[in-house]
């Protein structure tokens, strides 16, 4: 069931006007004698209305504290603001605060201070070396030579210690291998054997 969105405000002209009841037990009660020019049921907040609305709130902290709620960052961050409406309500956690916004708004301030993201790029050194330039996964895609039974290829650092491994058996196939990579370690290919092309697709952390 979707929370209710269709409430106003009673109206009336003047002061509102109560009508003063003595009861028996020398009590009073106060009886609305107001003139509204217009009030029913979607001037009022009741119980069943604060509870509905809290249970959906729990549903959201809960979906927030398993991990369960996300929001796409790529899609609002990239996007340009003014594709979403200022109606559409968010609500965000920041340590044990809530915050309430509109997509707009969240989409705007993504836009202003989210770092971009960057496409998977192919970053081969052939010869020479290549440094990382942040934390995330190097996909090495090895294709064998027509003439070859079997293809192999590893990837190192500068100390020549082995990061990473292709091995493939057959001509003209692709064989693929991924590993992380990490900011300021510079990779090299520490040997290849029957070898018709290779790639090092990099990927950031994060994308």
């Amino acid at each position: 069931m979707s929370l209710r969105t269709d409430y106003k405000d009673a109206i009336y002209s003047g002061n509102k006007k109560y009508n003063m009841i003595r009861n028996d037990d020398g009590t009073v009660s106060f009886e609305d004698k107001t003139t509204y020019y217009e009030f029913d049921d979607t001037s009022l907040f009741g119980a069943n209305d604060i509870n509905h609305t809290n249970e959906t709130l729990n549903r959201i902290l809960e979906m927030q504290a398993d991990g369960t709620l996300a929001i796409n960052v790529r899609g609002l961050e990239n996007a340009p603001g003014s594709v979403y409406k200022d109606d559409t309500l968010v609500i965000l956690s920041s340590g044990d605060k809530l915050y309430r916004g509109t997509l707009k708004t969240l989409a705007n301030y993504l836009a202003r201070v989210s770092p971009k993201f960057a496409e998977p790029t192919d970053v081969y050194w052939g010869n020479g070396s290549w440094t990382c330039p942040a934390d995330g996964f190097l996909t090495v895609k090895v294709t064998s030579s027509s003439s070859a039974s079997y293809t192999l290829t590893y990837i190192s650092d500068t100390k020549n210690d082995i990061k990473g491994s292709v091995y493939g058996e057959g001509s003209g196939g692709t064989f693929t291998t991924m590993f992380p990579v990490y900011k300021g370690v510079t990779y090299k290919t520490n040997y290849t054997f029957n070898t018709g092309s290779i790639k090092a697709i990099y990927s950031k952390l994060g994308q």
